[in-house]
């Protein structure tokens, strides 16, 4: 949900290009300076004394009349042209219009001083006491007292805000922001209206991806929210994952997703356990020009309630199943070529060795994995992930300690046991014996189940009418998301 943080009621705070939206008092004049260390600003000249800059009485978005008992504050960056200003320069809060009966306390500031050298932020807020409802405020930037005439002063980066307790309106002012302040992973700046030329907004987005761990399916489920993209017109997404010294890699079924809106959801069951994960999301048109890209972490921790062998067919989390681990049989590797006595080689007195070795490294590991069962549910489970995994070839976890290194592996043969040699009613112990042998990871594509079907639908929603009135988008219809 976007969240409004912050409104600047003054519409040429930076300044750009022009004194537009300033004012100043009689007797004194503005000009706009377009560099001073890198950055433009308006000079100030005070020939007459006893004035100040203030937002012009036209700009009406910047002559706020809040309500009594509300805060506004006014902040900007003062650089002094002389000393007598630099020791006193202060902002203004005060009541205007019908009468002039808008009274705000502690309308004055104290002194704040600033330098000759370089810019300095001051920020002051006054509380409205009582209120006109024709009155506005005005808000100044004054030295006083002193002397005239002076060679007075510089400002850029000025916000006016108001809120309803001194600490949000000070906080409101003390950094600055406009329309065109960059955007960040979770902050969005606006123009209400023209750029440079009216109010402007910060506000707030949530993350556009969300990657949560689910421990109970050991899995993690990434929720792209396509209306926190700043972006319009995205319809692909794309997520990739990175686990410590691993390879980037795309998350399996979401290389190039098609995404109406740019809301996906999806789950990785290929995720490594017990590592903090990062994944990004990047925003897409229908050209493929990336638009925006966001990331999020994630720790995928085991608990050791969970500890067990995780059965998995890359990109079909519904058929990931848990067993208990019985043994892990001898772990071998053969070596990738051998050695060769040599007739009228080197011998043992002139090397040390009467053969000539070469080897192109060690083969894939290959072991036995002995799995209990404990319902004719769980066996059925066990082996449809087998026989329906491509290739026969499963990724396995079990948290740690690792028995088995966790990875990919070829099933060569699958057999099961009945050790107690009775019914499965009586005694449904059954153990599953899987000779492994190390695989690389498979290609092919992915469910992106989410563990929210089409029955939950139908349970919570007996007529298509029914989700139109609960006003759901098809969002909240994938992550369960109408409770």
């Amino acid at each position: 949900m976007a969240t409004l943080l912050r409104t600047n009621l003054v519409t040429n705070p930076r300044p750009a290009g022009s004194t537009a939206g300033w004012a100043v008092s009689s007797g004194e004049s503005i000009t706009f300076v377009a560099n001073d260390g890198g950055e433009p600003c308006i000079e100030a000249l005070d020939a007459a004394g006893g004035g100040g800059v203030y937002v012009e009485a036209s700009a009406t978005e910047a002559r706020p009349n809040p309500a009594v008992g509300q805060w506004v504050a006014f902040g900007l960056d003062v650089k002094a042209l002389d000393t007598s200003t630099a020791a006193n320069m202060r902002v203004v809060i005060d009541g205007y219009g019908d009468g002039g009966t808008v009274v705000y306390a502690a309308q004055r500031s104290a002194a704040t001083p600033v330098t000759t050298t370089g810019f300095t932020r001051i920020v002051h807020a006054a509380q409205v006491e009582t209120r006109s409802a024709g009155g506005y405020l005005r808000l100044f930037a004054w030295p006083a007292p002193v002397a005239s005439p002076n060679n007075g002063f510089r400002f850029r980066k000025a916000v006016i805000a108001v809120a309803d307790t001194e600490a949000e309106a000070r906080a409101a002012v003390q950094g600055f922001f406009d329309g065109s302040t960059p955007d960040t992973a979770t902050l969005r700046y606006d123009w209400t209206a023209a750029a440079n030329a009216s109010t402007s907004t910060e506000t707030y987005l949530p993350p556009a991806l969300t990657a949560t761990w689910d421990p109970e399916r050991c899995l993690v489920v990434l929720v792209v929210d396509g209306s926190n993209w700043w972006p319009s017109g995205v319809t692909r997404v794309r997520i990739t994952r990175k686990a410590g010294d691993e390879l980037t890699v795309p998350v399996r079924g979401l290389e190039n997703v098609t995404a109406p809106g740019g809301s996906v959801v999806w789950s990785d069951n290929e995720a490594p356990t017990d590592a903090s994960v990062k994944y990004t999301a990047v925003a897409m048109n229908g050209a493929g020009a990336s638009l925006w890209g966001t990331t999020s972490t994630v720790q995928t921790l085991l608990p050791d309630r969970l500890w067990g062998a995780w059965v998995k067919v890359p990109g079909r989390p519904e058929m990931t199943v848990r067993a208990k681990v019985r043994t892990v049989g001898d772990m071998a590797r053969e070596t990738l070529g051998g050695s060769w006595d040599i007739p009228g080689g080197p011998t043992i007195a002139q090397s040390g060795a009467g053969a000539l070795a070469q080897s192109a490294g060690m083969g894939a590991l290959t072991t036995t994995l002995e799995l209990s069962t404990y319902s004719p549910g769980d066996l059925a489970a066990l082996q449809r992930a087998v026989r329906q995994a491509p290739g026969q070839v499963v990724l396995i976890q079990t948290g740690q300690p690792e028995e088995l290194p966790s990875g990919y592996y070829q099933v060569q043969s699958m057999s099961t046991s009945n050790p107690a040699g009775r019914r499965s009613d009586l005694q449904p112990l059954r153990v599953t014996t899987l000779t492994l042998k190390e695989a690389a990871v498979p290609a092919g594509p992915a469910s992106g189940w989410t563990g929210t079907t089409l029955g939950d639908v139908r349970d919570a929603f007996p007529t298509l009418q029914a989700i139109v009135d609960a006003e759901l988008t098809l969002l909240d219809l994938a992550t369960g998301a109408w409770s």
